[in-house]
This record gives C-alpha cells, structure tokens and sequence, in this order.
C-alpha cells in the first residue's frame, strides 16, 4: 500500500471518528420523530444541535487536512479564530488568544499558518485528557511568523503517541488515527521551513513553531 493511500485513509478515518457522534445523534432524533410525531420538540432541538455540530466540525476539517485555503485563498485570522472556536464549543477545552496576527505575510506563509495552527490546536486538546484550556498566541517576526500555544489543565501531558508524530518528516508505521493531525501539523510547520517544538511541565504543555517563507 502506497504512503499517500494509507495517508488519505487514515485521515478519512480521523474525519468520521470526529463526525460520528454528531451524525449519530441526528439519526437518533429522526427515530425518536418516527416513533412519537406528535411530540417533535425534543428530537427537533436535537436535530438542531447535532447538525450544527457536523457542520462545524467539517467546516475545520475542510481547512485543517483539504485543499481549502491554499495559498491562492488563504484562510484569513479571523476565519481561523471562528473555525476553532465553533469547533472546541462542546468540548471540556476552553480557547483564549493573546494574539492572532499573521496577514501581513505572503499568501502561501499565510495559508501553512492557519493550517498549521488548526492542527496544533488538535494536538492541544489531546494534551488535556481532562480538559482545561489552550491559549493561543501568533505574532509577525522579522523572518516570518511565530506560534505559541500553552495547554493548560489538571493531568497535562504531552501523550506520547504523538511524540513522534510532531517530528515525522517521512510517513513511518507508527502513524495511526490517533496521531495522523500530528503528522500533518509536521509537514504543514515544515514547508515553512520550521519544526515544531514542545515542552512539558507541571500540568502545561508549551507548543511553538517558527515559519518562514
């Protein structure tokens, strides 16, 4: 099996175990509409909730792993901060920023910018086995931009499946659903010409990247 085809499956399969539950529950509220249509509230309100939800999420995928927002229509700060916001808005994870500024840089650091920080932003949330919060800062440099982000919770940790991810230039056997937006956020921080570098301490994890055009 080819590297790119075990690649688009891994990432097919990340997507629907994003997009099950969601899915799930709408199918759940047309079943409840089937059996009782007399009181239709309930599973409508359900129906509600649950489609926006796969809305959303596909929304962050489309930009994070497809061709959406390539360099020649990059995603701007302000889509980037809306993407992640509606995405982590069911989740125990809260999202501050310090910072969010990188359009003042050529269209193709702009485009690997925000699609890089929707990855490591799924990398934060996977340092937060019980929840907590990600602050996120992006700044211009002299050569390029700078990224920062900071985990915070109770039980912090950087898992170790990911570990290897974050620094895999060549696609190796280890990958997995679990890590495969590691190693994407990898070759994303590396065609701007960075690595991703990580540190770990008393329930915080730090995360940051330099990219440069």
């Amino acid at each position: 099996m080819s590297n790119d085809l075990h690649l688009s499956q891994l990432l097919s399969s990340r997507i629907c175990h994003d997009l099950v539950g969601a899915a799930g529950a709408i199918n759940a509220g047309i079943e409840l509409i089937g059996e009782d249509p007399s009181n239709i509230d309930a599973p409508l309100g359900l129906l509600a909730i649950s489609a926006e939800q796969v809305t959303r999420r596909l929304s962050f995928f489309r930009i994070a792993f497809g061709s959406a927002g390539g360099a020649d229509n990059p995603t701007g700060s302000e889509k980037i901060r809306k993407l992640s916001e509606e995405y982590l808005a069911n989740k125990k994870v809260k999202l501050s920023w310090s910072s969010l500024d990188f359009e003042n840089n050529g269209p193709h650091l702009q485009s690997l910018c925000g699609k890089s920080l929707l990855n490591l932003i799924l990398i934060s949330c996977d340092c937060l086995p019980r929840g907590g919060e990600v602050r996120a800062h992006v700044e211009p440099l002299d050569n390029g931009i700078g990224i920062a982000i900071e985990a915070a919770g109770v039980g912090a940790n950087f898992p170790e499946n990911l570990k290897g991810a974050v620094k895999s230039l060549e696609f190796t056997d280890k990958l997995s659903v679990r890590n495969i937006h590691a190693y994407v956020a990898c070759q994303l921080v590396n065609a701007g010409n960075g690595a991703i570098e990580f540190s770990e301490s008393d329930n915080s994890v730090q995360i940051g990247c330099m990219l440069a055009g």
